[in-house]
């Protein structure tokens, strides 16, 4: 299977609520899914439509820190989580702080590596006492 991504996605968890521009906003709130240097992705009870520019409120469980920003949906697809039935909403950032995305995509890499090593200590640990 080809990547036909450009940036890695890094799957995260926490909150986005989002407010459509317009004449009769909208609000919805979601389950943050993943995270990207180009935008993110959450999942809604709602759908919304593809090409609706948004302002968002997003925050990982793995840090305090909120990105505020706008964005335009770039692609909805029905889903079921754990259950919920609901839409996996795709979000390219258009305007975002990217010392705050570049912050969480750090702290999300940091927790990655320390994971890494905590298995291969445990290897390690494992396949010395066999010896």
């Amino acid at each position: 299977m080809i990547n036909r991504r450009n940036y890695v996605r890094y799957i995260v968890g926490g909150k986005v609520s989002i407010e459509t521009e317009g004449d009769t906003p909208k609000t919805m709130v979601g389950q943050l899914l993943d995270l990207s240097s180009a935008g993110w992705g959450a999942f809604f009870k709602e759908s919304i439509d593809v090409n609706t520019i948004i302002q968002f409120d997003l925050s990982a469980n793995f840090l305090e820190e909120h990105l505020k920003g706008k964005g335009k949906i770039i692609h909805v697809t029905q889903q079921r989580i754990s259950g919920s039935k609901g839409f996996r909403i795709g979000v390219e950032f258009i305007e975002a702080d990217k010392d705050t995305v570049s912050r969480l995509l750090n702290e999300k890499q940091r927790i990655i590596r320390q994971e890494q090593v905590r298995v291969i200590e445990a290897e390690k640990k494992s396949s010395n006492q066999k010896l």
